[in-house]
């Protein structure tokens, strides 16, 4: 016997069923495309033009792979910038993490006041970027700053540096001012994942006569492993993309040794208005960090790690 074929009327509800949960998205995908995704390909379109607007008779020539050929073969301020950049991100991670992972480990224990503790480990996080680098800028001041005042007060130096304006200090000092405003985000989401934690298993283990120590290795750092790792990755591909508090505190300075590859792109735009090249910087840098995600997902599943 052959199966009918529902007519329209009595076939719309289930197509309606179906039909809406797409209909109740395509609002968010056409705002998403407009504000990510067209903006994505207007820029790789872009790293393939001659787009420096102060050369009109050139602007908007496809000049292929010219950029990226420049770029990777015949500009040694790049180069320099993925050194400064893969020095930046990993000062940070590193020292945000530790930080982080002590501040979390303590204001996880009860004590009294740990509610307000915990309120004001956030501050940092809350000021704004420009705020916070015009406080650290003057902090480091070569004259007037208050880090110069401690170290002259301890005797770890015997005159004034400038240290924003030192090839050798520019981008420590900057990186010390990050770590500041960075660290509460480590320690706010790896509480969060330490009080996820049971509690039953630190009471089994303590009635097993395990110490702090091996508490802390057997129980705590497997089950915040997944956390750390998220947060790790999330950080790393923030602090990649970065400009404000560097362009802030020493506009990329002195002699570009505080020039990270984000800083460099900003600058080829905005302040020599080479958008093209620019361009070119940005779909790299995308592509790196394309890459770095790669390897964190085949690590996470290696770990066996769920993410989703």
């Amino acid at each position: 016997m052959i199966a009918q074929t529902p007519s329209l009327p009595a076939a719309w509800p289930r197509l309606r069923a179906h039909a809406m949960p797409y209909l109740l998205l395509t609002p968010a995908f056409l705002i998403l495309g407009a504000i990510v995704f067209y903006p994505v390909m207007r820029a790789i379109w872009l790293s393939f033009l001659s787009y420096k607007l102060i050369e009109p008779a050139t602007l908007g020539k496809f000049i292929g792979l010219s950029n990226y050929v420049q770029l990777y073969t015949r500009d040694s301020v790049w180069w320099q910038s993925v050194g400064l950049s893969a020095r930046w991100v990993v000062a940070n991670v590193v020292c945000q993490l530790a930080i982080g992972m002590l501040f979390a480990l303590i204001l996880n224990e009860n004590f009294r006041g740990r509610a307000f503790v915990r309120g004001l480990i956030l501050l940092p996080w809350v000021v704004p970027s420009s705020v916070a680098g015009l406080m650290w800028a003057f902090m480091f001041d070569g004259q007037f700053g208050l880090i110069n005042d401690i170290l002259l007060s301890l005797g770890i130096i015997n005159a004034r540096i400038p240290f924003l304006a030192l090839p050798q200090y520019a981008l420590w000092a900057v990186i010390v001012a990050n770590i500041w405003y960075g660290v509460p985000f480590f320690t706010i989401m790896l509480l969060a994942g330490l009080q996820t934690i049971p509690h039953e298993l630190y009471e089994a283990s303590s009635v097993d006569g395990a110490g702090v120590f091996q508490r802390l290795w057997w129980i705590t750092l497997p089950l915040w492993r997944p956390m750390i790792l998220i947060v790790t990755m999330l950080r790393t591909i923030w602090l990649s993309q970065y400009v404000e508090l560097i362009y802030i505190m020493t506009g990329g300075g002195p002699v570009r040794y505080s020039t990270t590859i984000p800083v460099y792109g900003y600058v080829t735009s905005i302040l020599e208005f080479d958008f093209g090249y620019a361009s070119a910087v940005a779909v790299t840098l995308a592509v790196v960090m394309m890459v770095v995600a790669y390897l964190y997902l085949r690590l996470a599943s290696r770990l066996e790690i769920n993410i989703r």
